[in-house]
């Protein structure tokens, strides 16, 4: 393959794939979300729904990582997940019962299981090492980027229409599959006969993991803060998923700024600083002011969100033949907190009411704060030493 061809199509899995594969799914999702909440679903009810998706999703992503790295052809697989996740739309699109809902969302779990963890880990190959962290900050940024546009465009054109919206998404995840076909035919991984990657300790390991549970467990509620933006300052439906907007746009401008600082300085520092600015954000998380708000909760959200990329670029030191099974540990693990966070914030927000919803996103920051300071400190120890 020539090293244009081979350009052209890291260029378009990294730019195209998760800014119109993201854009459809949000825009499906967000139908969901008040679809549900229109059927008289509580939010604990809604949050099974992200629950389930995200437990199906940790588990494939394990198992699809494994058989890409056997077959090494992970653009076969990217294929299937966007034509599972365009039937998946239309499946919600005809469906009115929880149980069809709930079994709709399993399906959604294992379509994304098979097809972010292949495309991340492309990213993650094709990336020089001392852009890596950028670039698939890049990528995640470009992720959000559609999860806004899909924000503005529900909010513009489909809100209340849900069966619109879900024919929309369709339509764009069956495109996307056949535009993934070229990736399968040419491009193929290369397995080092040699370690020429950099190592990676243990105990980086596990921070990258425990972080990315707790990254998820908060991410994953996403839907709950269209319902605070509903119940806490009183925004319609059009106004709150325009809101999300704003705040995600925000976030990945946030998420994109720690990756560069990760190349520059280390994951951990990166980090650390995004923690940092995400428990500032807290002081006008409650305001009144419209763009107050929308700043201190897209940069809490970005804190979180800087995991994503983060994580999967530490796990890039490994070997080939690893990768692939790496990563899809990484979405594991981001997803059984996503499996927990729903249930467990979505009883929280029922029980306690809406403003608990930020509280315990903050005891979430705080703990992240504290293993990372601890972790830099055990850093800066060894390496005097």
């Amino acid at each position: 393959m020539s090293k244009k061809t081979l350009l052209l199509l890291f260029l378009w899995t990294l730019a195209c794939f998760p800014l119109i594969g993201n854009f459809a799914q949000i825009l499906s999702n967000t139908a969901l979300t008040f679809k549900s909440k229109s059927l008289g679903f509580s939010a604990l009810l809604i949050g099974s729904f992200t629950s389930a998706l995200m437990i199906t999703r940790g588990l494939t992503a394990v198992t699809s990582g494994y058989i890409s790295d056997k077959i090494r052809r992970r653009g076969v697989l990217a294929i299937v997940g966007f034509a599972l996740n365009s039937f998946v739309a239309l499946g919600y699109a005809l469906s009115n019962t929880w149980s069809q809902l709930i079994l709709f969302s399993f399906l959604n779990g294992i379509a994304s299981g098979v097809l972010w963890p292949s495309v991340q880990t492309i990213v993650v190959e094709l990336s020089p090492s001392r852009w890596r962290s950028s670039i698939m900050s890049i990528y995640f940024a470009l992720g959000s980027l559609g999860s806004v546009l899909s924000y503005l465009v529900y909010s513009s054109f489909y809100a209340g229409n849900y069966f619109e919206a879900f024919l929309c998404a369709s339509f764009i995840l069956i495109f996307m599959a056949f535009s993934a076909i070229p990736l399968a035919c040419h491009y193929t991984t290369i397995v080092e006969k040699r370690r020429v990657v950099g190592r990676i300790h243990a105990a980086e390991v596990v921070l990258a993991l425990t972080a990315m549970f707790l990254a998820g467990l908060v991410v994953s509620t996403r839907p709950l803060v269209l319902l605070y933006l509903r119940d806490v300052p009183k925004y319609g439906e059009e106004l709150a998923a325009s809101t999300m907007s704003i705040v995600t746009f925000i976030g990945l401008v946030l998420s994109l700024m720690i990756g560069v600082l990760a190349d520059k300085t280390d994951w951990i520092t990166g980090s650390l600083i995004g923690f940092t600015l995400g428990i500032l954000s807290l002081l006008g998380i409650y305001s009144r002011n419209y763009f107050l708000l929308s700043v201190s909760l897209g940069v809490l959200l970005g804190s979180f969100s800087s995991m994503y990329p983060l994580t999967r670029a530490v796990m890039g030191k490994v070997k080939a033949s690893r990768r692939g099974l790496l990563i899809g540990l990484v979405n594991l693990t981001g997803n059984l907190g996503a499996v927990v966070g729903p249930l467990i914030l979505g009883y929280i927000y029922d029980s306690m009411g809406a403003r608990s919803l930020v509280q315990a996103y903050a005891v979430v920051l705080v703990v992240l704060t504290a293993m990372f300071t601890a972790a830099k400190i055990l850093k800066s120890s060894a390496s005097s030493s």
